[in-house]
């Protein structure tokens, strides 16, 4: 469905334009890679030019492997951020997110780049790192739980003198999940950041313990395709965690609708609050 061509006056708080969901990547815990691309430029353009939206990321897949698809998109002026893993990037692509002012992120995690890529993905970081701070996404995946620890904070001393300013921890979106399995991660969070420094970039899960919000009922996604469906590229069928009836954080705290557990960190946020109050 085309939105903003239907004349449906809907406003989107977000919207993931998706330019491929090919990947030069093969992280074992993303399956969009596995989607089918079907681009057509006419209307995938048309679509991006028309939606009435506050804010847009180039999403993927790799926003950046077809060069001749980013820069129609970011000329648009539309787009507002890039979500990239840095392995495409050069001189003509960071030219053009500088012109248009477009924020970046990129991400890392422990099975998520070879060697010789990771130290690409380390390398291009502190590039773009002159002109772009990028926001780092490290997802909360089983081989992060279980990554080393002071390994982990060797990296993000590392990261922070190659110019990561932020960091953001996001919790993995992963059916087959229990409940027992994000009280780890909870436990792991109040652990790392026992021993966060001020040589590390800014963790900003931190910032959004007071207000949990998750709130995708206006964030759309537009495909390859052109058509666009309400929700993230991972949106499925909505569930309810029912802890969350009950729950002593409801007022603050508004999950993710795919989650059928709590993925609030109780214990980072009570470890938090204590700190804060000493």
């Amino acid at each position: 469905i085309n939105i903003a061509a239907k004349g449906m006056g809907y406003h989107i708080n977000h919207l993931y334009a998706i330019l491929t969901y090919k990947c030069n990547l093969k992280c074992p815990h993303c399956e969009l890679r596995t989607y089918n691309d079907n681009y057509n430029r006419e209307n995938f353009i048309q679509a991006l030019k028309q939606v009435q939206c506050d804010a847009i990321t180039l999403f993927g897949g790799e926003p950046t492997l077809y060069y001749d698809r980013f820069v129609d998109a970011v000329n648009t002026g539309k787009i507002t951020s890039v979500s990239t893993n840095l392995l495409s990037i050069n001189d003509d692509v960071l030219d053009l997110i500088i012109k248009h002012n477009i924020s970046l992120s990129t991400s890392w995690n422990p099975k998520r780049f070879t060697d010789n890529q990771y130290d690409r993905w380390l390398s291009n970081v502190r590039y773009i790192s002159d002109t772009i701070k990028p926001l780092l996404l490290v997802t909360l995946t089983d081989d992060l739980i279980s990554y080393d620890k002071q390994s982990f904070y060797a990296l993000v001393a590392e990261w922070r003198k190659s110019g990561v300013c932020e960091i953001l921890f996001e919790q993995l979106y992963d059916e087959a999940k229990t409940q027992a399995y994000y009280d780890n991660v909870d436990r792991w969070l109040v652990d790392i950041h026992s021993h966060w420094c001020e040589e590390y970039p800014q963790s900003v899960i931190l910032n959004q313990l007071d207000s949990w919000v998750f709130n995708c009922s206006k964030t759309y996604t537009l495909n390859p395709s052109g058509s666009i469906n309400k929700g993230c590229p991972q949106y499925k069928t909505p569930s309810i965690c029912h802890s969350c009836l009950t729950c002593e954080f409801a007022s603050s705290c508004q999950p993710c609708m795919l989650q059928t557990c709590c993925t609030f960190p109780k214990k980072l946020y009570k470890y938090h609050n204590e700190k804060i109050s000493v």
